[in-house]
C-alpha cells in the first residue's frame, strides 16, 4: 500500500523518521525512480563515492546525498512524480563545467542563471529527463575529481 499524498509531506520531513531506500523510490513513482537509479548507476563509478541519506532540514527533509571525502558532490530531493538535485560549484569548478564540451547545453545555462555568492553558485535542478539525468553526472564526476 501507498503513502497517502496528504502524508507524503510529513513523511519525508520528520526528522525522528529515517525513511529506507525502498521507502524513497516507490515515492518517487515509476518514471521518477527510473531516472533515480540511472543517476546512482551513472556516478557509480566515481572514486570514493559516499550514498548517504541524511536530513536536510524542514523543507527539503530527507534526501540522498553523494559525497567523497568531506566534499558533497550533490543531494537529490524525491517527491512524487520528481527528481530535484542541488549542487554547489566554487567559482574554478564552475567555469571548467562551463567550458567543458561534455556538459550539455541546458545545464550551462542554469549555471549561467544562478546567482553568485562568494564566488560559488547553489545550483538546484529539476532532473526530468534521462539526458538531465546524464548531464548532472557529468557535472558530479567534475567535481569529484576537484575532491
Amino acid at each position: 500500500m501507498g503513502i497517502p499524498t496528504y502524508q507524503v509531506g510529513a513523511f519525508l520531513r520528520d526528522p525522528a523518521r529515517r525513511p529506507d531506500w525502498a521507502q524513497l523510490t516507490r515515492l518517487a513513482g515509476d518514471r521518477a525512480a527510473i531516472r533515480f537509479e540511472a543517476l546512482r548507476r551513472a556516478i557509480s563509478g566515481i572514486d570514493g563515492l559516499v550514498e548517504e541519506l541524511c536530513y536536510d532540514g524542514p523543507d527539503r527533509g530527507w534526501v540522498p546525498r553523494y559525497r567523497v571525502g568531506a566534499i558533497v558532490l550533490a543531494s537529490v530531493r524525491i517527491s512524487p512524480g520528481a527528481l530535484e538535485a542541488a549542487i554547489e560549484l566554487d567559482g574554478a569548478l564552475r567555469e571548467r563545467v562551463l567550458e567543458s564540451p561534455r556538459i550539455a547545453g541546458s545545464i550551462k545555462q542554469a549555471i549561467l542563471a544562478a546567482p553568485v555568492a562568494g564566488g560559488a553558485i547553489q545550483l538546484r535542478l529539476r532532473l526530468s529527463s534521462l539526458a538531465q539525468v546524464r548531464a548532472l553526472a557529468r557535472v558530479m564526476l567534475e567535481k569529484s575529481k576537484a575532491a
